[in-house]
C-alpha cells in the first residue's frame, strides 16, 4: 500500500495524519492511538488501516484480503488471541493473572476479586482475604497493594488497569508515555500510576554529604533539596528566576536557594509586572532586556527605571 505518511510515529503511541504508522503488528485506532485490542484493529470501531494493521470481527487482516487468516478453533483457547483479552472467544490469562468480570486480563482488585465478576475458569480470582478462588484449600502468596505494576491493556493505566512501566507517566486520558501531555501535572497527569513533572520529563538523583540533593528535575525545598546557583526555591518547591519564585514576599524559600525583596527579572523581559534587567542591560520600550541601541537609546522609549539607558 502506497503512503506519503512517516514510517513511524513522532509522538510516542500516536498515530495516523501528521505522526505517522504504528509499530509493525499494531493497529491504528480510531482516535490515533498505536494498539493491538478490538478497540484499535476492528474495522467496525474506526481503525484507520492506512496507518496500521486492521482486522474485521473475524480476525481477518484488512491489509491481506487475498489471504485468509489462520484458522481458529471454536473450542476455548488456553492463550488470548486479542492481547490483554480473555473470556469467551479469546481464552486465558497469562498464568499469575485474573480475568475481569468485561474480559481483560491483570493483576488489580477489579480483575481478581470474587465479588467484582472475576471468571474463574479463565485465569486466577481471590476473594477479600486475598485468597485464590482456584486453591481453596491453599493459602494464595501474599501480594503487595502495588503487584500492579505493569498495565493490563497495551499502553493503558489508571484505575481498573494499573501502573505504567518503570520511568513511563500516566496521562490525564489513561495511557502510558513520555511527552509532556503524558507527564506534566499542569495536564493532568496520575502520579499514582507513574510518574509526573511540571516541565520536565528528566528525573535524576544524586546525594551530598548531608542530604539528597534534587530528586526530581525542578524540584527544591525539603526532602529534593538546593536549587542551581543563581535561581530560587518558590514557596511550592520549584526552582526557577522569575518574581514569583525569588521574592520574599512570595514565600521564597532562602535556605535552597537565593531571595530578593526587590522584583526580578523573568529572563529576557522587563518592566512593570517583571522587574529589572541584569546590570549593564537595558529594558526597551516593549519590555525587553538588551545592549543595542533600540533597547537603551531614550529616544526609542529606553525605561531607566528597569535598567540602563543611554
Amino acid at each position: 500500500m502506497t503512503t506519503t505518511t512517516t514510517a513511524t510515529t513522532t509522538v510516542e503511541g500516536k498515530c495516523g495524519e501528521g505522526y505517522g504508522k504504528c509499530p509493525s503488528g499494531q493497529c491504528c485506532s480510531k482516535y490515533g492511538w498505536c494498539g493491538k485490542t478490538d478497540d484499535y484493529c476492528f474495522i467496525s470501531k474506526g481503525c484507520k488501516s492506512e496507518f496500521g494493521e486492521c482486522h474485521g470481527n473475524n480476525n481477518e487482516s484488512s491489509t491481506t484480503p487475498d489471504k485468509p487468516n489462520s484458522t481458529i478453533s471454536d473450542t476455548t483457547a488456553t492463550t488470548t488471541t486479542v492481547e490483554g483479552k480473555c473470556g469467551e472467544g479469546y481464552g486465558k490469562c497469562p498464568s499469575g493473572q485474573c480475568c475481569s468480570k468485561y474480559g481483560w486480563c491483570g493483576k488489580t482488585e477489579d480483575h481478581c476479586a470474587i465479588s467484582k465478576g472475576c471468571k474463574s475458569e479463565f485465569g486466577e480470582c481471590h476473594d477479600n482475604n486475598n485468597e485464590s478462588s482456584t486453591t481453596p484449600d491453599k493459602p494464595n502468596s501474599i501480594t503487595s497493594d502495588t503487584t500492579a505494576t505493569t498495565t493490563s491493556v497495551e499502553g493503558k493505566c489508571g484505575e481498573g488497569y494499573g501502573k505504567c512501566p518503570s520511568g513511563q507517566c500516566c496521562s490525564k486520558y489513561g495511557w502510558c508515555g513520555k511527552t509532556e501531555d503524558h507527564c506534566a501535572i499542569s495536564k493532568g497527569c496520575k502520579s499514582e500510576f507513574g510518574e509526573c513533572h511540571e516541565n520536565t520529563t528528566t528525573t535524576e538523583k544524586t546525594t551530598t554529604e548531608n542530604q539528597e540533593s534534587t530528586i526530581v528535575k525542578g524540584k527544591c525545598g525539603k526532602g529534593y533539596g538546593n536549587c542551581p546557583a543563581g535561581e530560587c526555591c518558590s514557596k511550592y518547591g520549584w526552582c526557577g528566576k522569575s518574581y514569583d519564585h525569588c521574592a520574599v514576599i512570595n514565600d521564597c524559600q532562602s535556605e535552597y536557594g537565593i531571595c530578593s525583596e526587590e522584583k526580578l527579572s523573568i529572563e529576557g523581559r522587563c518592566g512593570e509586572g517583571f522587574g529589572k534587567c541584569p546590570s549593564g542591560q537595558c529594558c526597551s520600550k516593549y519590555g525587553w532586556c538588551g545592549n543595542s541601541k533600540e533597547y537603551c537609546s531614550l529616544s526609542y522609549g529606553c525605561k531607566s527605571e528597569f535598567g540602563k539607558c543611554d
